[in-house]
């Protein structure tokens, strides 16, 4: 297994690649949809171009990702819990400590989606819920 220093390297290197790769995306969308463009003028057509939905990938969010698998979890559930799900489910959760799940999971609870059964009390964790 590798450690994490060369984890972080690793995501460090996909992070990179990846914005590259968008960049590249954008930049041949704007050529199209400029070409699209020419065409629908040039053609004569009263019609206005059609222009292709975008379809760049959603970036990661940790809110998000917590969001979407709390409606998972059948009784009661703590952020340790929510943490070791959602990490092992997103590569991208690895950077995230425990405090930004419990950040997450109290939001969600303060919007009516979670409610508390039993708040943090010394090393004891909060007990969480669905509604």
């Amino acid at each position: 297994m590798k450690n994490p220093s060369e984890l972080r390297e690793t995501l460090a290197s996909l992070d990179k690649e990846h914005a590259t790769q968008e960049a590249e995306y954008r930049r041949r969308r704007r050529v199209l949809e400029e070409a699209l463009k020419l065409v629908g003028k040039y053609s004569g057509s009263s019609e206005k171009p059609v222009l292709i939905p975008s379809t760049t990938p959603k970036r990661f969010t940790l809110m998000g990702a917590v969001k979407n698998m709390v409606p998972e979890f059948k009784g009661q559930f703590t952020v340790r819990d929510a943490e070791r799900e959602v990490k092992s489910r997103h590569i991208e959760a690895i950077e995230y400590g425990t405090g930004a799940f419990s950040t997450c999971l109290k939001r969600l609870a303060e919007n009516g989606t979670l409610s508390v059964v039993s708040p943090k009390s010394g090393n004891k964790p909060a007990k969480y819920e669905n509604l």
